[in-house]
């Protein structure tokens, strides 16, 4: 059966779709941050794990890929990346576990990517504004799912 809607009215669906804009949003912030880094040998999801591991210390994988909001797959699979590299290393303590720290290499590219990131983010909060900001705040509380 073919659908009446027009073509013109489907693609304004596809569009105004908050999934795609927000997945475009993502695409377009991502592309963007890693221009940034370029030169870094970082990729922005690379970035944002090490900057947790050296705000934070040490911490299991399974909460960092909560609070990268990652499947432990895809964290897993970056983790290795990070490891062969020589930026993060695991460390089993006396439970078995095995946390992921940041190593001293780790800590010289963080150091290193760090003013880029910066750069970064003010020039992306400079774009969409204050008001922006705290509007992409409140649309990611309101689309978290507890």
């Amino acid at each position: 059966m073919v659908s009446e809607v027009s073509e013109e009215n489907h693609v304004d669906r596809e569009i105004s779709c908050i999934a795609f804009r927000l997945r475009r949003l993502a695409r377009l912030a991502t592309r963007y941050y890693e221009r940034e880094l370029k030169g870094t040998g970082l990729t922005v999801q690379q970035f944002s794990m090490i900057n947790i591991l050296g705000t934070r210390g040490p911490i299991n994988a399974g909460d960092l890929a909560n609070i990268l909001d990652l499947e432990k797959s895809t964290l897993s699979r970056n983790a290795m990346v990070l490891k062969k590299l020589g930026f993060i290393a695991l460390a089993f303590d006396e439970m078995g576990r095995a946390p992921l720290t940041l190593t001293p290499k780790g800590e010289k590219i963080l150091a290193r990517a760090m003013p880029k990131w910066r750069k970064a983010q003010a020039a992306a909060h400079q774009a969409i504004g204050d008001d922006g900001w705290t509007m992409l705040d409140r649309m990611v509380t309101a689309l978290e799912f507890k």
